[in-house]
């Protein structure tokens, strides 16, 4: 049996893989490359990098988690490994717009507050946390 060398933008060993596009037509959403060739699948590659931004998805179509905005290119918190202070979700995503969402018993812009009465208890469970007052 012959072997397939493929041509640009497909892939798998018989070259019947293209490679993705999304509604636009665009390979990747212009946001990654294809991994194309007959000894590849086909799939994208996102970019990543302070300059591309920073993708996910099938076809690089999302931000990578912790990352948000147009561009996936602000991160959650400077350190991306302590997102919230672990006591938060970040609102990530294109949509997204970094800021945290606080844990039941935690305040602040970044959840590192620990309120009064402690994180199961808040305020005796008969007031509101808030990032001022602790």
């Amino acid at each position: 049996t012959g072997t397939c060398v493929c041509d640009s933008l497909f892939a798998q060993q018989d070259c019947a893989m293209p490679c993705p596009t999304d509604a636009g037509g665009r390979i990747c959403s212009n946001q990654g490359i294809c991994n194309d060739g007959a000894e590849n699948l086909g799939d994208c590659q996102c970019y990543t990098s302070p300059d591309a931004g920073y993708w996910a998805g099938v076809l690089c179509q999302e931000c990578l988690w912790g990352y948000w905005g147009p561009g996936c290119l602000q991160s959650c918190v400077p350190n991306i490994n302590d997102v919230c202070h672990g006591a938060g979700t970040c609102r990530d995503g294109l949509d997204g717009d970094g800021l945290c969402d606080c844990d039941f018993g935690y305040a602040g812009n970044d959840c590192s507050i620990h309120c009064l009465g402690g994180t199961e208890t808040p305020c005796n469970l008969h007031g509101q946390c808030l990032a001022d007052n602790g």
